[in-house]
């Protein structure tokens, strides 16, 4: 078993260390695989959810579940560890941001379902590739290029040719996931 990592700059707490550790035991294939399991699980989750409440809910139930697992982490690995301002006013904007994305995450569910609004969901490779050109002036390999344009085909695909058999369908509902 891999030794726990160590940040350069600041130590990390036990619980931190521990994840980490998770490495040397569970392949990062492995990981990455039941995190894709687990977000898929949100999403049908989600929306039968939805069936008995709204998107508000959703997301302010969801806001406060990961509130009180995050301070249960906090709180098991020793306290927050020492930062910087700047990273702090980073992930503060990040905070609110994520409680934006769950709510418009909980709207798109509700008015497309999960089966089109999760490939949308996940179509963030167009955009992280669209800004980082377009802002941030990185260069596009062909393989990145290729690999956009059919994210850009996927979504297409998803949405050439609706069907109405279980939900109401409304493109503007496309907006809310993307």
């Amino acid at each position: 078993m891999k030794p726990p990592k160590q940040n350069a700059r600041f130590d990390l707490p036990p619980f931190v260390q521990y994840i980490d550790s998770i490495e040397g035991i569970m392949a990062p294939e492995a990981i990455a695989l039941l995190a894709s399991i687990s977000f898929a699980l949100f999403a049908v989750f989600g929306w039968l959810g939805l069936r008995h409440s709204t998107p508000l809910t959703g997301a302010i139930a969801s806001l406060v579940a990961r509130t009180v697992t995050l301070g249960a982490a906090v709180v098991f690995s020793g306290g927050i560890p020492r930062y910087r301002s700047t990273a702090l006013a980073v992930f503060v904007f990040l905070g609110g941001l994520q409680s934006a994305i769950s709510l418009l995450t909980f709207i798109g569910l509700q008015r497309i379902g999960t089966s089109r609004s999760q490939p949308l969901r996940n179509s963030y490779p167009l955009w992280s590739t669209a800004i980082a050109i377009a802002v941030m002036h990185e260069q596009a390999s062909a393989a990145v290029l290729a690999g956009t344009l059919l994210v850009v085909a996927g979504i297409v695909l998803i949405f050439w040719k609706p069907e109405t058999t279980t939900l109401s369908y409304r493109w503007c509902g496309m907006c809310f996931t993307l």
